[in-house]
Protein backbone atom coordinates (compact mmCIF):
# COMPACT_ATOMS: atom_id res chain seq x y z
CA UNK A 1 0.00 0.00 0.00
CA UNK A 2 1.75 3.53 -0.91
CA UNK A 3 3.90 2.10 -3.55
CA UNK A 4 3.30 3.85 -6.64
CA UNK A 5 2.37 1.31 -9.52
CA UNK A 6 4.84 -0.18 -11.87
CA UNK A 7 4.52 -0.15 -15.28
CA UNK A 8 5.22 -4.10 -16.77
CA UNK A 9 6.72 -4.74 -20.05
CA UNK A 10 6.98 -8.26 -21.06
CA UNK A 11 10.06 -9.90 -22.94
CA UNK A 12 9.85 -10.90 -26.73
CA UNK A 13 8.61 -14.40 -27.59
CA UNK A 14 11.09 -16.76 -27.33
CA UNK A 15 9.07 -19.10 -29.06
CA UNK A 16 6.74 -18.00 -32.22
CA UNK A 17 3.32 -18.47 -31.12
CA UNK A 18 1.76 -21.67 -32.49
CA UNK A 19 -2.34 -21.52 -32.15
CA UNK A 20 -4.15 -21.99 -35.04
CA UNK A 21 -1.57 -24.03 -36.92
CA UNK A 22 -4.44 -26.68 -38.52
CA UNK A 23 -7.57 -24.75 -37.21
CA UNK A 24 -8.55 -23.90 -40.36
CA UNK A 25 -8.00 -27.09 -42.47
CA UNK A 26 -11.54 -28.11 -41.90
CA UNK A 27 -12.94 -25.70 -40.02
CA UNK A 28 -14.91 -23.23 -41.68
CA UNK A 29 -14.15 -19.57 -41.69
CA UNK A 30 -17.20 -16.98 -41.55
CA UNK A 31 -19.03 -16.99 -45.12
CA UNK A 32 -18.03 -13.23 -45.64
CA UNK A 33 -14.57 -14.40 -44.99
CA UNK A 34 -14.67 -17.08 -47.50
CA UNK A 35 -11.98 -17.24 -50.92
CA UNK A 36 -14.29 -16.79 -54.00
CA UNK A 37 -12.68 -17.78 -56.92
CA UNK A 38 -13.86 -15.57 -60.19
CA UNK A 39 -13.56 -16.01 -63.76
CA UNK A 40 -11.75 -12.76 -65.28
CA UNK A 41 -15.20 -11.46 -66.24
CA UNK A 42 -15.66 -11.60 -62.47
CA UNK A 43 -18.45 -14.27 -62.49
CA UNK A 44 -18.57 -16.78 -59.67
CA UNK A 45 -16.58 -19.96 -60.12
CA UNK A 46 -16.49 -21.16 -56.75
CA UNK A 47 -16.04 -20.72 -52.74
CA UNK A 48 -13.64 -21.75 -50.14
CA UNK A 49 -14.47 -22.09 -46.76
CA UNK A 50 -11.55 -23.75 -45.45
CA UNK A 51 -7.68 -24.38 -46.52
CA UNK A 52 -8.35 -27.81 -47.55
CA UNK A 53 -11.11 -26.95 -49.87
CA UNK A 54 -9.48 -23.86 -51.00
CA UNK A 55 -6.65 -26.42 -52.50
CA UNK A 56 -9.41 -29.08 -53.45
CA UNK A 57 -11.33 -25.79 -55.45
CA UNK A 58 -8.00 -24.00 -57.13
CA UNK A 59 -7.42 -27.94 -58.57
CA UNK A 60 -10.11 -27.46 -60.25
CA UNK A 61 -9.90 -24.08 -61.63
CA UNK A 62 -8.99 -22.84 -64.97
CA UNK A 63 -5.39 -21.33 -65.98
CA UNK A 64 -7.48 -17.59 -66.82
CA UNK A 65 -9.18 -17.79 -63.35
CA UNK A 66 -5.82 -18.71 -61.50
CA UNK A 67 -4.24 -16.01 -63.63
CA UNK A 68 -6.74 -13.49 -62.36
CA UNK A 69 -6.22 -14.52 -59.11
CA UNK A 70 -2.48 -14.41 -59.05
CA UNK A 71 -2.01 -11.24 -61.01
CA UNK A 72 -4.33 -9.76 -58.39
CA UNK A 73 -2.63 -11.05 -55.27
CA UNK A 74 -5.89 -12.39 -54.47
CA UNK A 75 -4.36 -15.32 -52.51
CA UNK A 76 -1.63 -13.80 -50.51
CA UNK A 77 -4.16 -11.27 -49.49
CA UNK A 78 -6.61 -14.06 -48.46
CA UNK A 79 -4.19 -15.91 -46.05
CA UNK A 80 -2.97 -12.38 -44.31
CA UNK A 81 -6.40 -10.75 -44.08
CA UNK A 82 -8.29 -14.02 -42.92
CA UNK A 83 -5.60 -15.82 -41.59
CA UNK A 84 -3.62 -13.01 -40.57
CA UNK A 85 -0.51 -14.92 -41.35
CA UNK A 86 1.51 -12.64 -42.98
CA UNK A 87 4.76 -14.72 -43.08
CA UNK A 88 2.77 -17.17 -45.32
CA UNK A 89 1.01 -14.60 -47.30
CA UNK A 90 4.84 -13.40 -47.92
CA UNK A 91 5.50 -16.56 -49.28
CA UNK A 92 2.52 -16.69 -51.00
CA UNK A 93 2.86 -13.62 -52.74
CA UNK A 94 6.34 -14.90 -53.69
CA UNK A 95 4.68 -17.40 -55.68
CA UNK A 96 2.14 -15.75 -57.10
CA UNK A 97 4.70 -12.98 -58.29
CA UNK A 98 7.45 -15.89 -59.40
CA UNK A 99 4.53 -17.17 -61.85
CA UNK A 100 3.05 -13.84 -63.49
CA UNK A 101 6.78 -13.57 -64.21
CA UNK A 102 6.99 -17.05 -65.78
CA UNK A 103 9.15 -18.37 -63.69
CA UNK A 104 6.88 -21.19 -62.36
CA UNK A 105 4.72 -24.04 -64.93
CA UNK A 106 2.65 -24.82 -62.07
CA UNK A 107 1.46 -22.50 -59.58
CA UNK A 108 -1.26 -24.37 -58.42
CA UNK A 109 0.75 -27.34 -57.30
CA UNK A 110 3.08 -24.61 -55.42
CA UNK A 111 0.40 -23.08 -53.51
CA UNK A 112 -1.13 -26.07 -52.88
CA UNK A 113 2.41 -27.48 -51.53
CA UNK A 114 3.05 -24.84 -49.29
CA UNK A 115 -0.47 -24.14 -47.70
CA UNK A 116 -0.06 -27.93 -47.05
CA UNK A 117 3.45 -27.77 -45.60
CA UNK A 118 2.31 -25.01 -43.15
CA UNK A 119 -0.84 -26.11 -42.03
CA UNK A 120 0.34 -29.74 -42.41
CA UNK A 121 -1.63 -31.76 -38.92
CA UNK A 122 0.51 -32.12 -36.36
CA UNK A 123 2.23 -35.69 -35.40
CA UNK A 124 4.34 -35.53 -31.97
CA UNK A 125 7.14 -33.30 -31.80
CA UNK A 126 7.70 -31.85 -35.08
CA UNK A 127 9.51 -29.07 -36.26
CA UNK A 128 7.57 -26.52 -37.41
CA UNK A 129 8.51 -25.76 -41.61
CA UNK A 130 7.90 -21.71 -41.22
CA UNK A 131 9.89 -20.58 -38.65
CA UNK A 132 12.16 -24.05 -37.41
CA UNK A 133 10.99 -23.74 -34.49
CA UNK A 134 9.84 -27.24 -32.20
CA UNK A 135 6.37 -27.55 -31.13
CA UNK A 136 5.36 -30.19 -28.91
CA UNK A 137 1.55 -31.80 -29.32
Amino acid sequence: AGAPPVTFTPPPRAIRHIRHLTKYNDHAVAPHHAFFFRSPDGALVAAAATLDDFVARLGEMTPATIAHHAEGGDFSRWIREVFQDDLLAARLSKLERRWCRGELPDLRREVAALLRAAFAPPVGNRRDSREGTVSAR
